[in-house]
């Protein structure tokens, strides 16, 4: 599948990529999940991989690849996986628009089996960047208006599902990621930035 994301460094897509390609050898004939799996990139690379995928989104349709089925899931109903299941599972740019993120994160530990790993991709709420403009224009970005209904309640169209996909109101910084975490019964292995925020 052709994403532009996956070949721009300034892209999670394009690290997490980096990161399973490196990690060949040990996906091979394991069971990941891929949730929120969005347009399939990251289930393909993971199946590309050898590994054995569960792709799970709230909103499954605009899931691409042809060869994973992408079944409906919302993670503050449950991960419809059996408990210590998976070796490892990949939640990108999913955690921010979790209301309920303790639980979200309790439920990733459920799935996985003893020494399985979760990773996790989030835009930093931490860097200075976004603390300067949440301080000036209540939002994480640099758009000099606040958020709103348009920007942060996605997919509310009742034909489709009638689950409300929220935007980034959810926002989480390093500090409480990992504090939750914790409390989850996960032992953080590594932290990496994509890049040093301006």
């Amino acid at each position: 599948m052709t994403d532009s994301h996956i070949n721009n460094p300034k892209s999670p897509k394009y690290h997490i990529k980096r990161w399973l390609d490196s990690h060949a050898e040990e996906l091979a004939g394991k069971i990941a999940m891929d949730l929120p799996a969005g347009n399939g990139v990251t289930s393909e690379i993971l199946k590309n991989n050898g590994a054995e995928v569960f792709a799970f989104d709230l909103f499954p349709e605009y899931f691409r690849p042809q060869n994973i089925e992408c079944r409906r899931a919302d993670i503050m109903s449950g991960i419809p996986i059996a408990d210590g299941k998976v070796d490892i599972a990949i939640c990108q740019e999913g955690i921010e628009h979790f209301s309920d993120q303790l639980k979200a994160l309790k439920e990733f530990n459920r799935i996985l089996k003893n020494l399985g790993k979760l990773v996790i991709t989030t835009p930093s709420y931490s860097n200075l960047s976004a603390r300067f403009s949440y301080l000036l224009f209540e939002s994480e970005t640099n758009k000099q208006m606040p958020p709103n209904e348009i920007d942060d309640i996605w997919m509310e169209d009742k034909s489709v599902s009638e689950e409300i996909y929220h935007g980034h109101i959810f926002l989480i910084g390093l500090q409480k990621l990992r504090i939750l975490a914790k409390l989850a019964g996960f032992k953080i292995a590594e932290i990496k930035y994509i890049r040093i925020s301006k």
